[in-house]
């Protein structure tokens, strides 16, 4: 084991709340004893029957919708990588294309299906596209509660005869990961929503109907994510392993021909694999107007490469510190138990596949930098598989009732006994959701951060979340676009910048731009923040503000640090921001329409300098007419101070 995955477990073990999750299997074990002797008729009726009154299942439904409201509401945030979703929706909404700078074709997006959609409803509707990303992460996040009670339901009518607890929607409203993406304005919920669909389409099974629509959730989650293509493509060939002995058996019979075939599952292959079709479009749409069919992040993300080591570290931050551990061991024991029902068995086959193919997916790729971002579409699928463990440990055996002294029926030795296990059970189930921080607030470990702590909603109306990436584009907005200065900026995490701004941004980290995704990749590092745009590359975009960050420290020397420093005052948010090349006219009109924005005035600066050559070291400023000349001489016209400069070195011998 790695030193990292050492450091993880320790960690772990170190904040496990064992009280507290003591507590709630003891509760839960003695709920379950006290069900199973409670003496009353009307719950002898429920039992035998296998139902349980509506209201009660309900009120489990409305306690979930409640709790996860409340949790959602809490950590409530908008990330910054959600602002890159919302500004090329609101250029498509305005007829400027899916782009993120006007005129420049580049799939800075993974989410296609998501980004048209916020783009459609802030064309149609006078709401920005921030509120409308907030709203439909809250609707999805409801949804996928409903959804998971139904499909829980199902599952236990199929498999069980006792009445549906919804355990798993429960667990999906106190979970941490899935709260937490509750209102990140990002494609998450949604995408897993589609997942589910599909899934309960599978399990319900009935013709044509159902494998169309299955086929045409899971095809849209692929829209949502490209990633999720591989749900789609479990989904067919779990299909198709539950439809080929009867085609092999009807083409065997050799009865009615392709009608017999169509009938006996090639209708259902069909009406699923069709679905492709919309895909299929997608990419020809895609490779035209892009010209290329994969997403610009795969490429700055470095997708083709293998990083099972970060994989693994995290996976482990996970299912660790969300404690889905013991959710997935709890879903295995479910998956090795045997099922009558076909409907229950394409569920585990999509289930087990889904979570294995998934897995080795992001272990691959080395995860994401964003909390248990990657496994959201997944965590629904294995608290039902679960839930359904639950269920059958509480199923009545076949015998087992018996009379007791006062005529009542009652349960013997063994049933009891079985609930208390299942009470256990259930208890265990229900202490899973006892999180544990791994990764700290406003702080990045292995490479893995908490984003709902950085970008917390202060205000909701207006909507506001007051990060440092916010406040920046809301200063450029106001002081730059507003009054007609057209300023490129150069920045990592450039959503909010560039949504608040409006300005030209060149992302310094490749996420919406082509030519830095493609720079070779020289350490492993943050997934995602790993290539950085050469200064070069920079200069010749014209870039004037560059955000200063870890990667750019390099871009001008640290004596010269004093002269390219800009200063927004609060208005930063404690980012530091430099002037990559000195435009003579620009900063002339920035110092006159926008005072806010303080800089040393080069020009003056650079008149004392020649005012001060004879005091300077010639071999100094030799070397300081290199980075004179990157900085202000190659883009001005300023001779005469460049004759100056040369003519005094040649006076010196250099």
């Amino acid at each position: 084991m790695s030193p990292v995955l050492v450091e993880i477990v320790q960690l772990w073990w170190r904040d496990l709340p064992l009280g507290r999750m003591a507590l709630i299997v003891l509760a839960s074990v003695l709920l379950a004893v006290a069900w199973a002797l409670r003496p009353s008729r009307s719950l002898l009726a429920s039992q035998v029957h296998g139902r349980w009154p509506a209201w009660r299942r309900g009120l489990v439904i409305v306690g979930s919708f409640v709790v996860g409201y409340q949790l959602v509401l809490n950590r409530a945030a908008l990330f910054d990588d959600a602002f890159i979703t919302f500004h090329y929706a609101r250029n498509f909404a305005e007829g400027l294309g899916l782009v993120f700078n006007p005129g420049e074709r580049v799939e800075g997006y993974t989410n296609f299906l998501w980004t048209v959609l916020i783009g459609a409803l802030h064309a149609l509707t006078p709401f920005e596209a921030p509120a409308i990303g907030l709203a439909l992460c809250l609707v999805a996040f409801g949804c996928n509660l409903l959804l998971i009670a139904r499909l829980g339901r199902i599952l236990c009518e199929r498999s069980s005869d006792v009445p549906h607890l919804p355990l798993a929607t429960l667990l999906l409203a106190l979970h941490g990961v899935t709260t937490s993406y509750g209102t990140s304005g990002l494609e998450t919920g949604a995408a897993s929503l589609l997942v589910s669909l599909g899934a309960l389409f599978l399990v319900r099974g009935q013709g044509v109907g159902d494998a169309a629509r299955a086929g045409l959730m899971l095809i849209l989650a692929a829209l949502m994510r490209p990633d999720h293509g591989l749900f789609y493509a479990v989904g067919g060939l779990v299909l198709l392993g539950d439809r080929v002995p009867d085609l092999i058996a009807a083409y065997r019979g050799g009865k009615d021909g392709v009608r017999g075939l169509w009938r006996a599952g090639g209708g259902a292959l069909a009406a699923y694999a069709a679905t492709f079709g919309i895909y299929a479009l997608y990419l020809l749409w895609k490779l035209s107007y892009y010209g290329d069919l994969l997403p610009n992040t795969y490429y700055a993300k470095s997708a083709h490469l293998t990083w099972f080591e970060q994989g693994r570290v995290y996976a482990a931050t996970f299912y660790l510190g969300s404690q889905d551990w013991l959710v997935v061991i709890f879903c295995l024991v479910w998956l090795a138990r045997p099922s009558a029902d076909a409907g229950v068995r394409r569920f585990k086959l999509f289930l087990a596949g889904s979570f294995v193919v998934y897995n080795f997916y992001v272990a691959k790729v080395g995860g994401d930098f964003m909390f248990g971002r990657f496994y959201v579409s997944l965590i629904p699928l294995y608290l039902l598989g679960a839930e359904a463990l639950i269920h059958e440990l509480f199923r009545r055996r076949p015998v087992g009732y018996s009379e007791v002294e006062d005529g009542h029926p009652g349960l013997s030795r063994p049933d009891l006994s079985r609930r208390a296990v299942a009470g256990l059970a259930a208890g265990l189930l229900l202490a899973s959701s006892q999180e544990v921080r791994l990764i700290p607030e406003h702080q990045v470990r292995w490479g893995i951060a908490d984003e709902t702590t950085y970008y917390r909603i202060k205000s909701f109306h207006p909507l506001v979340a007051g990060h440092s990436q916010e406040l920046t584009g809301r200063f450029f907005g106001r002081t730059l676009k507003e009054r007609g200065l057209e300023v490129v900026l150069g920045t990592g995490g450039p959503g909010s910048v560039a949504y608040y701004s409006r300005l030209e941004v060149v992302d310094t980290r490749g996420l919406t731009d082509a030519f830095v995704a493609r720079q070779p990749l020289h350490e492993r590092g943050r997934p995602g923040h790993e290539k950085v745009a050469p200064r070069e590359y920079l200069l010749q975009r014209g870039v004037h503000l560059l955000r200063m960050h870890a990667a750019q420290n390099g871009f001008h020397p640290p004596q010269w640090q004093r002269v390219v420093h800009v200063d927004f005052g609060p208005a930063s948010g404690g980012t530091r921001w430099q002037i990559a090349h000195y435009d003579r006219d620009l900063m002339r009109r920035i110092k006159e329409l926008a005072p806010e924005i303080r800089f040393l005035d080069f020009e003056l600066w650079l008149g004392h300098y020649l005012a001060t050559l004879p005091n300077r070291p010639p071999q100094r400023v030799r070397h300081d007419v290199k980075w004179l000349r990157r900085y202000y001489f190659d883009h001005n016209d300023d001779p005469e101070s460049l004759a100056a400069i040369e003519s005094w070195l040649a006076e010196q011998g250099w």
